[in-house]
């Protein structure tokens, strides 16, 4: 194309359209992909939406919630104050707080979660707050800091789990349950959490799908 532009005299009405052709090409390909993209995207909707219709009920989530904080509770009794935990009993009580996270508030996206700082949870307790305030998260660079609500039982929730033994050097608020993990696994957590405490015959909302849920009763 470049040396076709070059040419001059008899040639330019070849020129012409050859470079006309190329648009066009180039036009029908972007054309074509940008259609894909939208049939794409409506049939994933169309999967998204028929999950939600079989997922549990409110009510349904707001049992199993309470149960992860009644499961919590007994973790934190036995073993709070101590040196370390077992990884299985660590898993669990990550476990209930994924529960609170994602279905005792509007949860969001699972990242805001993971990198969530004990020190930020601690300054926003000892002020009285009832929101944590996300600085990273995937619209940031357009909308700034992000808060995010929690509920009354949420809090209490979490001030139990910072009850429980803590490894040196981790500064999340949540503790991964195997060492040498950067970050709790919030999808995995969740999953957990679902088949502890919701209907196994409804379907198990995963963290895309809740936010997607959230939207959809809002819409």
């Amino acid at each position: 194309q470049k040396s076709i532009k070059c040419e001059k005299g008899p040639w330019t009405e070849y020129t012409n359209v050859l470079q006309s052709f190329i648009g066009d090409l180039k036009g029908g390909h972007r054309k074509l992909c940008e259609e894909r993209k939208i049939e794409n995207l409506k049939r994933k909707r169309a999967v998204d939406y028929e999950s939600i219709k079989g997922m549990a009920t409110v009510e349904e989530m707001q049992c199993g919630v309470k149960q992860g904080y009644v499961s919590l509770k007994k973790i934190a009794q036995k073993w709070a104050g101590r040196d370390s935990m077992p990884k299985k009993a660590r898993g669990e009580a990550n476990a209930c707080m994924a529960g609170g996270f994602l279905l005792d508030t509007y949860g969001g996206r699972k990242m805001e979660w993971e990198i969530l700082s004990l020190a930020h949870v601690q300054e926003q307790f000892e002020k009285g707050l009832d929101f944590i305030v996300c600085s990273q998260h995937k619209t940031s660079k357009t909308y700034g800091d992000l808060a995010k609500w929690l509920s009354p039982g949420l809090i209490e929730a979490m001030k139990c789990y910072m009850s429980l033994p803590r490894p040196n050097g981790v500064e999340t608020f949540l503790v991964p349950a195997t060492e040498g993990v950067d970050h709790v696994d919030l999808p995995s957590a969740l999953k957990t959490f679902c088949a502890r405490h919701l209907p196994p015959s409804k379907v198990h909302p995963t963290t895309n799908l809740v936010r997607k849920w959230f939207h959809t009763e809002l819409m």
